[in-house]
């Protein structure tokens, strides 16, 4: 079986019609899928998203390739990525074994090239969160930078970037939901965000008041989104939260996933459960949501001085 790129672009049309993936992730798909042809002569896989097409191109030419060269490519992408970090190298080889599996069911191939990809596993590690005292001081930081701001262009950006860091926390969004965000999916009067997350699914999310506040405070947008013409890249995203940190003095880098976690992390220690968090994380199963279920050590350190038996006869003394 001779295969051509332009099956890359059958399968990038499949997820984007049938999986319902986001723009984001045929993005990266499309990269991963660019590393793994670049070898065969595939220079770049051009793609095109617009609202309801997605178009990928192979220019010059449909460069065409046999089974015994994807072979090799795999071999070759094999040794480019043993020193990237395990979760990144995963994720890479999930979408080699989501297009080969999508050749394999589709009948392009005989063999299922999927089946000779192996992910690492990976070391479990607990999602980095910040303290109460840490987000106070990362938005009080922020608030004085607005108050001291002369400059419009400056004000306009903190603005924004109170917003984010308020969508991220006060709400518990993805980076990519944040970003995409649109005025629309804003209810003030409900105090609800309708937010599309992964696989395009929508949920309601109830938004405190200073995440309206927020909101309301953002200069008039010129396009639908929340932002301006066109929406946040997630790049420029984790920038604006890195400098957020910075800012208040933390001593370690924050990103916007610290921020969603510390989001799950304070709502759990305040009593929610875990069921309710689910729902407004918008994970599918519950089992994702119990990675939130660590322990705040400190508050743990607090919890036994307080209320171990020996702590208090230990003060009765």
């Amino acid at each position: 079986m001779i295969l051509s790129t332009e099956l890359v672009s059958k399968y990038l049309k499949s997820l984007y019609f049938v999986d319902s993936a986001s723009p984001e992730t045929l993005r990266a798909y499309k990269l991963d899928l660019e590393q793994l042809f670049e070898p065969l002569g595939v220079e770049k896989l051009h793609l095109v998203i617009r609202s309801k097409t997605v178009d990928v191109e192979v220019l010059p030419q449909q460069i065409k390739f046999d089974l015994e060269d994807v072979n090799k490519a795999i071999l070759l992408n094999r040794s480019r990525w043993a020193k990237l970090k395990i979760n990144t190298k995963n994720r890479k080889i999930a979408t080699l074994k989501s297009f080969f599996g999508w050749l394999f069911r589709e009948g392009y191939t005989q063999t299922n090239l999927a089946d000779q990809l192996v992910m690492a596993k990976p070391a479990r590690r607990l999602p980095r969160f910040l303290s109460v005292d840490e987000m106070i001081a990362v938005f009080k930081a922020l608030n004085q930078a607005i108050e001291g701001a002369k400059d419009n262009d400056k004000h306009k950006r903190l603005l924004q970037e109170r917003a984010l860091l308020s969508l991220l926390y006060g709400a518990g969004l993805r980076v990519s939901e944040a970003c995409q965000l649109q005025s629309k999916q804003i209810d003030r009067h409900q105090k609800q965000l309708r937010v599309l997350g992964k696989g395009q699914k929508e949920r309601v999310i109830a938004a405190p008041q200073f995440v309206l506040e927020a909101m309301s405070a953002l200069p008039p947008s010129t396009g639908p989104s929340i932002w301006g013409q066109q929406p946040l890249s997630t790049r420029k995203a984790y920038d604006i939260v890195k400098q957020a940190g910075e800012r208040a003095d933390l001593t370690q880098p924050i990103s916007p996933h610290a921020l969603r976690h510390s989001y799950a992390t304070h709502l759990l220690n305040s009593g929610a459960d875990l069921r309710t968090l689910q729902e407004l994380l918008g994970h599918k199963t519950l089992a994702a949501t119990e990675r939130y279920t660590h322990v705040d050590f400190l508050s743990l350190q607090n919890c036994l001085e307080n209320s171990h038996p020996l702590s208090k006869k230990g003060r009765e003394r």
